[in-house]
């Protein structure tokens, strides 16, 4: 019986060590990018970068995904890029989820509801903000809620659910 436990906590520490091994070339990357951040770009140009960052981050380290995906959003908010702005604070919203802070979560999502509907735009990149507003939810065991949001998020169309699937 000890040999079977040895065995599966031998097989449990190698899998969780392959999967912090493979994500050298996202770790890439984030460096290539990074570099390119220090370059005089323009400040929509530097906004998709720290976005970008802030996408590659997300599943290695929440922490640095939202910092660098709030600093996108003040660029985006500065340029007027309204629909990487409502992408990116999707982004980020998932990284307060992955790390545990859901009611801050919930206020990035809900307060920029009323930016989307007041704009009417259709095509404004929300489907993140639906998704995670769907998943927080969840979450709180608010499934009428929850089910609410997804379904918003669904009879969007497939053009607002970029990165949600």
């Amino acid at each position: 019986m000890m040999r079977y436990i040895l065995l599966f906590v031998f097989i449990v520490s190698n899998v969780q060590l392959m999967g912090q091994t493979g994500n050298t070339n996202l770790i890439r990357q984030i460096d290539s990018l990074k570099q390119e951040l220090v370059k005089p770009e323009t400040d929509s140009i530097k906004g998709d970068i720290l976005s970008r960052i802030s996408m590659n981050y997300m599943h290695i380290n929440p922490d640095s995904s939202k910092y660098y995906g709030e600093n996108a959003i003040k660029f985006f908010e500065k340029t007027k890029n309204f629909r990487q702005q409502v992408f990116t604070t999707g982004q980020v919203m998932e990284s307060y989820i992955k790390l545990g802070n859901l009611p801050k979560a919930l206020e990035l999502g809900l307060n920029i509801l009323p930016l989307i509907e007041d704009r009417g735009v259709y095509k404004s990149g929300v489907g993140p903000i639906y998704d995670n507003l769907g998943l927080i939810y969840h979450y709180l065991g608010d499934n009428e809620k929850s089910l609410q949001y997804y379904r918003k998020m669904v009879t969007r169309g497939d053009v607002d659910m970029r990165g949600v699937a």
